[in-house]
């Protein structure tokens, strides 16, 4: 019975994710966020007029980043870091100790996902929140758009 319902939230995470990705398929969004490293901070400018900024860890460095329409995103060998248009702070999540070189990003003008080793992990810039599902044992991760 819990596996049905972790293979139903799965599906219902990729479906949304997919979902957003065909409906804007046609339609280009600007990307509204500019984001990069400086003095061991991250750091966004929302808009060309808002800059936030958030503090990395010591010995934390930057594997991954990208920012696409209302996000900008970050992945460190500690957290994945997420910002959109519409929040004053950078969003992090904690990372277990091998998940971030085991894990893939990929981000869409609307949601950002990391499929780690045995969870999938969304933000999404409506609601500025993560969302996180555990993968079944021995699920392999065949494709991510």
């Amino acid at each position: 019975m819990l596996q049905c319902h972790k293979c139903l939230a799965i599906l219902i995470c990729f479906s949304i994710f997919v979902s957003s990705l065909s409906s804007y398929a046609e339609e280009e969004i600007e990307n509204l966020i500019d984001i990069f490293v400086s003095n061991s901070k991250i750091v966004a400018i929302i808009e060309g007029e808002n800059t936030i900024t958030s503090n990395l860890r010591s010995k934390e460095s930057v594997l991954w980043r990208g920012s696409s329409g209302y996000l900008g995103a970050f992945l460190t060998n500690h957290r994945f870091f997420v910002i959109s248009t519409s929040s004053d702070a950078w969003q992090a999540l904690s990372l277990r100790k091998d998940e971030s070189e085991k894990g893939v990003v990929s981000l869409s003008p609307y949601i950002a996902l990391l499929v780690t080793g045995d969870r999938a992990i969304g933000f999404d810039a409506a609601s500025n929140q993560f969302i996180e599902t555990r993968l079944p044992i021995h699920d392999e991760l065949i494709s991510i758009c």
